[in-house]
């Protein structure tokens, strides 16, 4: 299964060792709107812009690993995030993966409008 990851995950990132031995497919983008929190970004599927990632090949023990980190919980609605899966461009085809979207109001935060949460981190 894949993992599109955006923020912390990403390689070189703080949460990165989350993902343990999980190989990278690469660079990847979807639509959507991201936003700066502070120490990590949030992600909405509603709006257009290209948003930056990476597609990783995890199994379901990683994958458990990143719910705990993006605090998902299969029942629970109000979670911090929730888990989709969603249709991601990378190396000019589609394929299907995981992602977390934000579950909380993002209201007071300025959104990332690069989509690209590493270069915006690197600017602050």
């Amino acid at each position: 299964m894949y993992l599109f990851v955006y923020g912390t995950l990403i390689k070189g990132e703080s949460n990165h060792k989350t993902l343990g031995n999980s190989k990278l497919i690469g660079d990847a983008f979807t639509k959507g709107r991201l936003f700066d929190i502070g120490d990590y970004p949030a992600l909405i599927p509603e709006g257009d812009n290209d948003i930056k990632g990476e597609i990783y090949e995890v199994n379901h023990k990683t994958l458990i690993q990143c719910d705990l980190l993006e605090g998902y919980e299969v029942e629970n609605p109000n979670s911090l995030y929730i888990r989709k899966i969603i249709a991601v461009k990378i190396n000019n085809k589609v394929i299907r993966s995981y992602i977390y979207y934000s579950n909380f109001d993002l209201s007071q935060y300025p959104e990332i409008a690069s989509g690209d949460y590493v270069k915006n981190r690197k600017k602050k």
